[in-house]
């Protein structure tokens, strides 16, 4: 005790000469020493008298402050300002804890306290020095969180987000779902087209969650623009190369060597059987209409100058045929008269195949309009009037003048008239 008054006094002395002039003003207040340097002096510790306008002091490293400092807290009702009730440091060896030290109200007992607030030195329950607690009614977190809604509900949301201390309902903390309509992906796929329509797509892409419609998840056709070929496509071997395939088959996009699209061949070792059944076609080689029972093909169709009957008794002579009418030929002149006919294909005796005998009851007469030619005997070029005959063509060794008054001499023909005396008339020759 003897050592430290000298030193006090000695430390109030020169504080004292310092500082003389406020000294004999009066104006000098009580300093404490404030070992945690937060503004606020120990009661109870090492003081001593200096002018108020100096605080702090430092001396020998260590700092004294006037016992009155006022200042402002909070309270714990209604958070308005009220002047502090106590000016020393409630706990000097702890800068955070002084008249001035902010409390927060700590609901959660999460060690951090929300926006309720008290000021002093001692805090009521519940209230501790740390805030910044933005969830102050949940002790799992203190600040508020992105929430992102599954609207699926698969545990992912998607871009619709909350900001709230908890997940608000259907609501979720992983995001990154491209797909919140549908519970079965988190992310959007690539669909192929299927232009066709033949339930294979083609290369035209689309991104989307779920396949719209006539999209597909892969890319198989061959051909898109053609509904008939894809992987699905049924080819038939066509053993005869007639353009329809038998039994045998294959699948394939593209069409393999020696197989059509067509089936229902009905014998495919045939050419000309195809897809309908066949039937015997009979050659019509003169084109009557009338096959001959001698040349035949089994087809499903004809062949050229083929047909459906055999009934040609001559297929190299179109007139005969079954429709062939045969006419009675009465005078045997080669011509026939309507008079009398019939149909078939075997000309019966006496008949022929035309009926244009202008009298059938004379051979002379045929299809040639009849007249008059006489006789030239005497090969005169001159005819006898009194020998003729009526017929279709010139006999021989007849004329069609009869100019002939002998035609027993050559050397006496053309008449020249009519020599009349007393009405009697002779020829007159030359």
């Amino acid at each position: 005790m003897r050592l430290l008054i000298p030193c006090f006094i000695i430390l109030f002395l020169t504080i004292f000469s310092s500082y003389g002039q406020n000294i004999n003003s009066g104006n000098v207040v009580n300093f404490h020493i404030d070992r945690d340097k937060d503004g606020f002096g120990d009661e109870l510790g090492l003081s001593l008298l200096a002018p108020n306008d100096i605080s702090p002091i430092m001396i020998g490293g260590e700092q004294y402050v006037t016992h009155y400092l006022s200042g402002l807290y909070h309270t714990v009702d209604d958070n308005s300002p009220s002047e502090l009730s106590e000016y020393h440091d409630c706990n000097d060896n702890d800068p955070l804890i002084n008249p001035h030290t902010i409390w927060y109200f700590d609901a959660d007992q999460d060690g951090k306290g929300g926006g309720k607030t008290f000021g002093g030195c001692t805090p009521p329950v519940n209230y501790v020095l740390a805030g910044g607690d933005e969830c102050d009614q949940d002790a799992s977190t203190i600040v508020k969180l992105t929430w992102y809604l599954d609207a699926d509900q698969d545990g992912k949301g998607g871009e619709t987000t909350a900001i709230s201390c908890a997940a608000p309902l259907n609501y979720v903390s992983i995001s990154g779902d491209e797909c919140d309509d549908d519970a079965t992906t988190t992310v959007k796929f690539t669909w192929y087209l299927d232009e066709d329509e033949d339930g294979f797509a083609g290369d035209k892409t689309l991104l989307a969650c779920s396949a719209p419609i006539n999209y597909y998840a892969t890319s198989d056709d061959c051909d898109d623009t053609n509904p008939f070929l894809n992987p699905d496509t049924v080819w038939y071997l066509d053993h005869d190369g007639d353009g329809f395939g038998g039994q045998t088959t294959a699948q394939n996009c593209t069409q393999p060597e020696g197989y059509v699209s067509k089936n229902g061949d009905l014998d495919d070792n045939a050419v000309c059987i195809v897809d309908f059944a066949p039937q015997t076609y009979y050659l019509d080689s003169d084109g009557d209409g009338f096959g001959s029972p001698n040349r035949s093909e089994y087809c499903s169709s004809p062949s050229q100058g083929y047909v459906t009957n055999a009934f040609d008794c001559n297929d190299s002579n179109s007139a005969i045929n079954p429709n062939t009418i045969w006419y009675l030929d009465a005078d045997g002149d080669g011509f026939g008269s309507l008079a009398n006919s019939f149909k078939g294909c075997t000309r019966s005796s006496g008949y022929i195949n035309n009926h244009s005998d202008i009298d059938d009851s004379n051979p002379l007469i045929t299809n040639i309009a009849p007249k008059y030619f006489y006789q030239d005997k005497d090969m005169d070029g001159y005819g006898n009037p009194s020998v003729f005959v009526y017929a279709s063509n010139i006999p021989p060794d007849h004329v069609t003048n009869s100019h002939d008054c002998n035609d027993n001499n050559n050397l006496e023909h053309n008449f020249t008239g009519l020599l009349c005396v007393c009405s009697k008339c002779v020829a007159v020759c030359l």
